[in-house]
């Protein structure tokens, strides 16, 4: 049997009790761009994907559970840079910075509380 081809993974969504709030925090901490008409859900423009936010209770990862994977890894720069910007906008992040194998990355919750990683990657790498 053949394989079914997809083109590209073209959205992604997360659960927040608080939509609004949420929103305001991808758009003005993190810095994502609204899509204006994207139907009656809010989503961002990230690239070739949408991060779309719909109401409900995300599932909590907790930090030693053995399951501890972010929902979404942004790539970014420069991670002294970016955890200080957390940090400026109230932002608790999980243990400050790690690294492992010339990856950097910090962990934190959204206001809807779902983990997210801010990752800089080294040279060739592009995921987690």
């Amino acid at each position: 049997m053949e394989a079914i081809k997809t083109e590209r993974l073209a959205v992604v969504s997360i659960k927040a009790p608080d939509i609004p709030a949420t929103a305001h925090f991808y758009r003005d901490v993190l810095g994502l761009r609204l899509v204006p008409e994207h139907g009656h859900r809010i989503a961002f423009d990230l690239g070739e994907l949408v991060l779309v936010i719909v109401e409900g209770q995300p599932e909590k990862v907790e930090p030693g559970s053995g399951s501890f994977f972010p929902v979404l890894t942004f790539a970014v720069e420069n991670i002294e840079k970016a955890a200080e910007g957390l940090g400026l906008h109230g932002v608790k992040m999980i243990g400050g910075i790690h690294e492992s194998m010339g990856t950097r990355w910090v962990y934190f919750y959204d206001p809807g509380g779902n983990l997210v990683e801010l990752a800089q990657f080294s040279a060739g790498l592009h995921g987690s």
